[in-house]
């Protein structure tokens, strides 16, 4: 595999997939020396030579997002017993990742964001703990769900809200969250360090951002 000259900036509407968008430095550290990894899909992925970041080229376009992340995208079976026991497996996940945090803060509750929240599953467990929670999704089908599910666990003191779209867009004020919350989301944006930044942003002095994402080392990287 050889490493290719790259262009200053993302461009659009590339061949047969219009509206994608392509990145040929990278997005985290700004090399041009990339190398294309594997073809998936019709799209390559390419993976940049100074510090590992891969990502996929093209990537899609807005309106290709809209659709993967559609109404069956976060729903999966149809069946009632595996449905239920996909809930359990994220309430489960959601109390462990609430434990391993709140161990490091040494403290519970406060202002919690949930940059894309999905579902609301992470959202109702931590409101159990005495979160006000907050939630940004792109999936508006998504959204009208974590609606109904926080509706239903919200006490006569709890706070939820939630917002559909892109974090980087929204409407959240500066320094508004003591707590930011990122399960299995940095993988799907376009510009990581973009999404990470405006997460700092959010954050009140001293707050602390909390980050699950898959490890290209990881047996499930390798096996998918």
């Amino acid at each position: 595999m050889t490493s290719q000259a790259a262009t200053a900036n993302p461009t659009t509407d590339v061949g047969a997939h219009s509206g994608a968008v392509l990145h040929d430095l990278c997005v985290a550290c700004g090399s041009g020396n990339r190398r294309e990894k594997l073809a998936f899909k019709k799209r390559l992925v390419s993976e940049c030579a100074s510090c590992g970041l891969q990502w996929q080229r093209p990537q899609p376009s807005n309106a290709e997002l809209a659709e993967i992340y559609g109404t069956y995208y976060f729903i999966g079976s149809d069946d009632a017993e595996s449905r239920a026991r996909k809930l359990e497996i994220k309430r489960l996940t959601a109390a462990l990742y609430l434990d391993m945090i709140e161990h490091y803060r040494g403290k519970k509750g406060g202002d919690l964001l949930e940059v894309g929240c999905g579902q609301g599953e992470f959202l109702v467990e931590a409101m159990k703990r005495g979160y006000s929670v907050t939630g940004v999704e792109y999936s508006g089908v998504a959204c009208a769900t974590a609606r109904e599910s926080l509706a239903q666990a919200a006490s006569v003191v709890s706070t939820f809200t939630i917002e559909q779209g892109e974090v980087e867009t929204s409407s959240l004020a500066p320094g508004s969250f003591d707590l930011c919350v990122m399960n299995d989301v940095l993988e799907h944006v376009r510009e990581p360090q973009k999404t990470i930044a405006r997460a700092r942003e959010l954050l009140r002095p001293g707050g602390t951002l909390f980050i699950a994402t898959p490890s290209l080392d990881s047996w499930s990287a390798r096996l998918m």
